[in-house]
């Protein structure tokens, strides 16, 4: 159950940059992603929830990563909140620049599929969101998804398919007023994120029966370009911070070393399908869940050994900071995170022997 629900949540975490209607403009592409590694490394602050072994409440945690550790190599952090939920469905969250934090949660009294409340400020704002979409903030806006089940279809063999849902992007101004941005039918519409080098573009995968797409929408909602990734499998889709005009991800055909990481640069792929002809390999004969992971530093990390056949197996999650990065390690069934940095430092974001080991990362907004 636990791997289970920590494998979901490493496919749900995406980085939303989007430019908003009314903000300033924006700078040269390069100091503005300067500026944004300046203030991620000059203050290594994370937020996030550990869940406890019964999966009913969460515990919200700051943990400041230059701070001395403790002797067990734990972050030092302070506690928070303490958030009730559904039996398994941990609070899904972000954190703005000046410190506004939102979350989606599933009370006690909901289930599987149904909608979560999204929380802002201490304050219950919407009751109609999407657990298994983490908000985003830009700035002081915050984005997130509602979903509207649609109606049954049945193919040409009479057989049911599965349903295409109705999708809603939400922005949510600081003052409380909202907007939708975008409505969308597909069986799964996600952030994925936006590259400061298409500043206005905002990047969002969009899954049919026909396939996978990679949809770029200008700020105030026109649908740009589609970029065709794929049929079948298409996951970890994930802008490259060191060339932030292209994104990553996992295109698997099946079969045990089926899978390739590609590469597509987005500037001059404007049809449906020139995209994924067009992509590039840089790996190939992965395995399935190899979870490729870009780092600023232009290297890519992959999934390390096999949850079918080893003791160990870690996937990597998220680049924190400059070369510290969030990954989600299982030793013979013992689920920990840990933050593994330069000079192969390791702490762990909850102590040994804590039975709340499972780990959401509240995403910090730019």
């Amino acid at each position: 159950m636990r791997f289970g629900l920590g494998f979901l949540l490493s496919l749900s975490t995406l980085t939303l940059i989007v430019s908003c209607a009314g903000e300033p403009p924006q700078g040269p592409v390069d100091s503005q992603r300067q500026s944004i590694l300046e203030r991620v490394d000059k203050a290594p602050v994370i937020h996030y929830f550990t869940t406890s072994a019964d999966g009913e409440h969460s515990v919200l945690w700051r943990a400041a990563l230059d701070a001395a550790s403790s002797a067990t190599e734990t972050v030092a952090r302070s506690r928070l909140q303490l958030v009730p939920h559904a039996a398994g469905y941990a609070p899904r969250g972000a954190i703005s620049r000046s410190g506004r934090m939102a979350w989606l949660n599933l009370p006690p009294d909901r289930r599987h599929g149904d909608s979560a409340q999204l929380w802002l400020g201490g304050e219950i704002v919407d009751e109609r969101a999407l657990y298994l979409q983490t908000p985003m903030f830009l700035g002081e806006d915050l984005y997130y998804l509602r979903r509207s089940p649609g109606p049954a279809r049945v193919g040409p063999d009479g057989k049911l398919l599965q349903t295409l849902d109705d999708f809603e992007l939400v922005r949510l101004a600081p003052s409380g007023a909202e907007r939708i941005v975008h409505t969308e039918s597909a069986l799964w519409f996600h952030f994925v994120g936006q590259s400061p080098a298409a500043a206005s573009r905002l990047l969002v995968l969009r899954v049919r029966d026909d396939g996978t797409d990679l949809l770029e929408f200008a700020r105030e909602g026109k649908l740009i370009a589609t970029h065709f990734l794929g049929t079948g499998s298409v996951r970890d889709v994930r802008v490259n911070p060191a060339q932030q005009d292209r994104v990553t991800y996992l295109r698997s055909s099946g079969g045990p070393a089926g899978a390739e990481v590609r590469e597509l640069a987005l500037a001059g792929h404007p049809s449906t399908t020139s995209g994924w002809r067009q992509a590039k390999v840089l790996r190939a004969n992965l395995h399935g869940y190899a979870s490729p992971l870009p780092l600023r530093s232009g290297a890519l990390l992959l999934a390390e050994g096999d949850p079918f056949s080893e003791p160990f197996f870690a996937v990597p999650l998220d680049e924190v900071s400059a070369g510290v990065v969030l990954w989600r390690e299982d030793r013979q069934n013992q689920l920990t995170y840990v933050l593994r940095g330069p000079g192969d430092r390791v702490r762990r974001l909850a102590p040994p022997g804590d039975a709340a080991q499972d780990v959401s990362l509240l995403r910090a907004g730019l």
